[in-house]
């Protein structure tokens, strides 16, 4: 890992005012850089100790901006329609359906039960799916495929959420997912047939709200929430493992949230990848970034390079980004009955 270079402070700032008043689609022109790095914080290739093949690694405190393609632009974000449902106040995590036109999937976080809803653009509720067997310890966040371990689309609900980090492992449970009727008004269906993946951190116990699935790999990831802004990415490479002897974690990378080129809000509450895997998607309750990735490149690599910031509406509770399947805009919801799913077209 190379030093900690040093900045002309003045001018970095400088450039960052610059570009505040610019386009919210204008590219950052730096990486996120931690200037007050812990040196006792533990280098990230302590992952290759513990898990065999680990990848490249990331730190995006410390590593320059890599050159990548122009930023995508998008409009600003419209309302589409508004959580009505009292059962919805919880949302924490979406993802558009890959098999059912116009629908989104969304699930409540701790206190709710093994419960998936699929809801219309409008935000009407039109199934409730109850993961039999299954246990919402704190569910956080939803991630999907397009062709899945059975040649159909799979949704991935990540039970990762830990406010006090106490817990010794998270799980990530997998199903193909459901048909749903856009006819349909309440209706209900139970899914028995599912996987669940167990997992540990290498470095103990962590808050999380991000769960990334990469469709080119099949790899999933982990970025935590940090009330430092000190995100952590952590990585189990494909094909994932189910056993009841939990899977160590790889830590593959970092970002600082909250300063430079990632500002706002600090803790990371959702995020996603696109379908094409050729977009990362992070965000936090008061702004949301993307990465682009060129083809063939490992997910955390694309973490190096200047990220783009995301138009999105001012949210009481932004929990949730998701993006649309066919690459023409993105997704955001609040938490709350009364939230409005706002979409943000691609121009």
């Amino acid at each position: 890992m190379s030093p900690v270079r040093s900045l002309d402070v003045a001018l970095v700032a400088a450039v960052w005012a610059a570009l505040a008043c610019s386009s919210p689609t204008a590219p950052a022109v730096a990486a996120a850089v931690d200037t007050a790095i812990d040196p006792g914080d533990a280098p990230l290739a302590d992952a290759a100790e513990t898990v065999a093949d680990a990848p490249a690694t990331v730190d995006a405190d410390t590593d320059s901006a890599v050159a990548a393609d122009p930023c995508p632009p998008f409009l600003a974000p419209a309302a589409l329609g508004k959580i009505a449902d009292k059962q919805l106040g919880e949302l924490s995590g979406m993802v558009e359906s890959r098999r059912n036109a116009n629908v989104l999937w969304v699930h409540n976080d701790s206190g709710g039960g093994p419960l998936l809803y699929a809801i219309n653009l409008a935000g009407k509720r039109l199934a409730t799916v109850t993961l039999l067997g299954a246990t919402n310890v704190d569910w956080e966040d939803l991630a999907a495929t397009a062709t899945g371990t059975t040649g159909q689309p799979d949704l991935y609900v990540g039970d990762i959420g830990d406010n006090n980090s106490s817990r010794s492992t998270i799980a990530v449970y997998r199903l193909v997912e459901p048909v749903v009727d856009a006819g349909l008004s309440n209706a209900s269906t139970e899914v028995s047939d599912f996987t669940k993946f167990i997992f540990a951190y290498p470095d103990g116990a962590h808050d999380a709200e991000a769960l990334l699935i990469d469709p080119p790999t099949g790899d999933l990831y982990v970025v935590t929430k940090a009330t430092d802004g000190k995100s952590k990415v952590y990585r189990a490479a494909a094909p994932l493992q189910a056993s009841e002897v939990p899977v160590l974690l790889a830590k593959v990378g970092k970002l600082q949230f909250g300063q430079g080129a990632l500002p706002g809000d600090m803790q990371v509450t959702a995020g996603e990848v696109s379908s094409d895997g050729r977009l990362v998607g992070l965000r936090t309750r008061t702004a949301a970034f993307a990465w682009r990735r060129p083809e063939g490149e490992e997910l955390q690599l694309a973490l190096l390079a200047a990220p783009c910031v995301l138009p999105i509406h001012a949210e009481d509770q932004g929990e949730s980004l998701a993006w649309a399947v066919d690459g023409g805009g993105f997704y955001t919801l609040s938490e709350g009955v009364g939230a409005k799913i706002f979409f943000a077209k691609r121009k």
